[in-house]
């Protein structure tokens, strides 16, 4: 399983747990509140027709609240089941979850290191990426935004991985040499892009799926 799967069905069990936390208790305080209700009528019936009879007639009342009790506790864990569902299965925007996107896929690259050496007239540095898909990668190429210190873009380069046919689970690299705006440069921002020019996402660590 990988780790998109389980952020999100990690946050339907939150989302869930928490609304059978907050109807369990709305619901068991509002049916304590009936009962007691129905049981003060009751009361207040017999101690008119007889005061000398007991105040309190039922002798069962601990195993009715139990019982209430467990009926609400089914009907809470029925509505944190049912919203569990409905988060992870169901096609609206404002779930991301398996039915409205493709956050759940395996994310098709992995950068696993960095280094950079920056020095007076730029910086240099090198990458390595995995391809974490079940097949090859054409011409990916890195684009690197470099920022200066107005956080503004001073430029963009684009650099290309090697090996131009990227199998699927084998690393790749790329590298680059910036000697320009020198004083200015602020940091950089790495992007990957395929032969066709679309944006291929990417994450950051050394968890290869």
């Amino acid at each position: 399983m990988n780790p998109e799967t389980v952020a999100i069905l990690d946050r339907a069990a939150v989302s869930s747990l928490w609304i059978f936390l907050a109807s369990f208790v709305v619901m068991l305080l509002f049916a304590r509140y009936r009962l007691r209700s129905r049981l003060k009528k009751v009361e207040d019936l017999f101690s008119h027709e007889d005061e000398e009879k007991p105040a309190r007639p039922f002798d069962k009342l601990p195993v009715d609240e139990w019982k209430l009790a467990t009926r609400t506790l089914l009907i809470s864990l029925f509505f944190g089941a049912a919203f569990f569902l409905l988060y992870i299965f169901t096609p609206l925007p404002v779930f991301d979850n398996f039915a409205a996107g493709d956050a759940w896929r395996i994310t098709p690259l992995r950068v696993t290191a960095v280094t950079y050496d920056r020095f007076y007239e730029g910086f240099s540095m090198e990458a390595e990426v995995w391809n974490q898909t079940d097949a090859p990668l054409l011409q990916l190429r890195s684009v690197v935004k470099i920022w200066g210190t107005d956080d503004k873009l001073l430029d963009e380069v684009v650099v290309s991985v090697e090996p131009v046919v990227l199998p699927a689970g084998t690393a790749g690299t790329f590298s680059l040499l910036y000697e320009e705006d020198s004083p200015f440069i602020k940091g950089y921002q790495v992007s990957f892009v395929d032969q066709e020019g679309q944006t291929v996402p990417h994450v950051m660590g050394f968890d290869v799926e």
